[in-house]
């Protein structure tokens, strides 16, 4: 296992106890009497089994529970889930990216749905920080949640903070000394590196255009790999879709997917960004708690204008170039 220790790290973040706007939490919502409490407040359980929230922050009972939620690639799923997570008094990461502006080098639409805005979760017993930045991920156990003020601040003199480097399946490593051989901690296989690619502008109308992003993307406790559509318009009149073709990837001592292609696979999220308005949104080929041994992942973004209707059919497609990234 490797351990990172930075000297003299002191982010300043968002005070824990600072939170903005109030949301009305769901009257539905039941306590738990799980020992799973921050800052002496109880948590309440969300319509998602497992998940909880006391307000400052998301609890998921497991890390199984977690891997679960996070792994789940359909795209109702994710909507419904993201739209959840908003109409409870927990404040994520992403409402503070998108009051503020505030790039943190955490660029994935899901995490930040996860994280407080303290780039902060609680996963089974344990708090988690992912600093993007330093490439760190900074853990608390839960009994000393009294301690969350040196969590946020990185505080490394605290001997109760372990750090860990966000190019590791940290979660693993973290629940080792419970069950270390439950968890496949001596798996041999290489970790795949980090890449990211993208397309060249491509037009859709006659003042309309888009372009791809295509990323695996890595975490520590969460690695995706994604392709992100960026769009000038949000009108109806404008379809996009993924056209995938034949991409892989092998998970670290763990599932794979060989040789997948398809022509119409929709995105999810919808996030609006920038002066003039820019829209994007999001399709993982992979996400979860666990890191990839290899992959291939290409892709190009397809766009059906229905306001240039062509003699066979509604719609004339446009498409950006592919865009292919690999690591073996």
């Amino acid at each position: 296992m490797k351990k990172l220790i930075y000297g003299g790290l002191f982010f300043t973040l968002v005070a824990f106890g600072a939170v903005g706007c109030k949301k009305k939490v769901d009257g539905n919502l039941k306590t738990t009497n799980q020992n799973l409490v921050i800052d002496n407040q109880p948590a309440m359980q969300t319509s998602h089994k497992g998940v909880l929230t006391n307000g400052k922050i998301l609890i998921f009972e497991s890390s199984e529970i977690y891997n679960s939620m996070i792994s789940n690639l359909d795209s109702t799923f994710v909507v419904q889930f993201y739209n959840d997570m908003i109409g409870l008094e927990f404040n994520s990461l992403n409402e503070l990216t998108e009051q503020k502006s505030l790039n943190n080098g955490i660029d994935d639409y899901y995490l930040k749905s996860i994280l407080n805005q303290d780039n902060t979760v609680q996963i089974g017993e344990y708090l988690y920080r992912v600093n993007k930045t330093s490439e760190s991920v900074f853990v608390l156990h839960h009994q000393y949640s009294d301690q969350y003020a040196d969590l946020v601040n990185e505080n490394t003199d605290n001997i109760n903070i372990k750090v860990y480097s966000t190019e590791e399946d940290v979660i693993d490593l973290v629940e080792a000394g419970v069950n270390s051989q439950e968890k496949g901690l001596f798996c041999k296989d290489r970790r795949a590196q980090k890449k990211d690619d993208w397309s060249d502008w491509a037009q859709t109308g006659p003042y309309e255009n888009m372009k791809l992003y295509v990323k695996y993307k890595k975490f520590g406790i969460y690695h995706a790999l994604s392709a992100e559509g960026y769009r000038s318009t949000n009108s109806s009149q404008y379809k996009y879709y993924y056209q995938i073709e034949n991409s892989s990837y092998r998970q670290r001592c763990g599932s794979s997917l060989n040789n997948y292609s398809h022509p119409w696979r929709s995105g999810n999220g919808n996030n609006v960004f920038g002066s003039p308005a820019m829209y994007s949104d999001v399709f993982r080929l992979y996400s979860g708690m666990k890191q990839l041994k290899n992959y291939r992942f290409k892709v190009r973004l397809r766009c059906n204008n229905y306001t240039l209707p062509r003699p066979t059919h509604d719609w004339t497609p446009h498409f950006t170039d592919y865009v292919l990234i690999q690591d073996y």
